[in-house]
């Protein structure tokens, strides 16, 4: 596993109980969701996960190790967070100075962070934007900039807060197109927090469900999907694709073994329910 959290638990000073024991596991090289409701804790977890905040009971452990026994220098190369708002991570004057920050302080040569800082903004679709200063960009190329940033700490693992939030269609697609790009053909390990259960059937391997500060439900997004009732009690609904084949089944009695995720897996299954109802009539 690369990333474990074993009963971890934080309460606010408010007495908010934010998380309650949570339990994650994380392989590596997989792209996992954490799907939840706003204020289910998603975005605290990830604080814990990442050492911005201290968990009241339990532990997280990256490769095996705790969390503790990693330097700061240590973990920023196993271990990028992107923050839900780009304007909350990017603070140099431009693009490639941003990029750069991590690495600089790494205490890398010149020559090695200009190399990264060009091969991250190659990775991210904007080599272009170097030069350009940060107040410039639209909303989805600050989210490429912060992206870039991270990557040029080349980490084994990225941890995205919401990072679809605030996109259009357009620029949710590309976000996505990346992130897969990079779990794919970089190796990199990818965890995801999103309440968009439409995005999780096309992306992921792996899904934790949180709701309320636990974990009520994980595994393939057959497997969590096809556990409607908790999906709907954790403040959340079915894909609009296994939604719509929930109701041919049960007012047109469209038969289909099981539930369909994406457009082409419903597709399929009811090109083959109306073929097989085609041979049963003419029979």
């Amino acid at each position: 596993m690369i990333l474990e959290a074993r009963e971890v638990k934080y309460t606010y000073s408010d007495g908010t109980a934010a998380l309650k024991e949570v339990e994650l596991n994380i392989s590596k090289g997989q792209f996992t969701v954490l799907l939840g409701p706003n204020g289910s804790g998603k975005t605290t977890l990830f604080k814990v996960i990442t050492g911005l905040i201290k968990p009241f009971r339990g532990e997280v452990r990256v490769e095996g190790r705790p969390f503790e026994e990693y330097t700061k220098e240590e973990i920023y190369r196993k271990v990028g967070f992107v923050f839900q708002d780009p304007n909350d991570q990017l603070f140099a004057p431009t693009v490639g100075e941003d990029v750069a920050f991590g690495p600089v302080n790494l205490g890398l040569s010149r020559s090695e962070v200009e190399l990264r800082v060009k091969d991250s903004l190659d990775k991210v679709g904007i080599p272009n934007l170097a030069n350009k200063p940060i107040h410039y960009l639209s909303y989805g190329q600050k989210k490429r900039a912060a992206i870039a940033g991270v990557l040029a700490m080349k980490p084994d693992l990225m941890i995205l807060d919401e990072p679809t939030a605030g996109l259009d269609p357009a620029g949710v697609r590309e976000i996505m197109r990346l992130l897969v790009k990079l779990n794919r053909e970089e190796g990199i390990t990818i965890l995801m927090a999103t309440h968009d259960v439409d995005l999780v059937p096309l992306y992921a391997n792996g899904i934790f469900v949180l709701y309320e500060g636990k974990v009520v439900l994980n595994g393939t997004p057959q497997e969590v999907f096809s556990e409607k009732e908790i999906v709907r009690g954790a403040g959340l609904r079915l894909p609009r694709v296994a939604h719509l084949a929930e109701i041919l089944v049960k007012k047109d009695s469209i038969r289909m073994d099981r539930l369909p995720l994406t457009i082409g897996e419903a597709r399929r299954m009811v090109v083959s329910a109306l073929k097989k109802d085609e041979t049963r009539y003419e029979k």
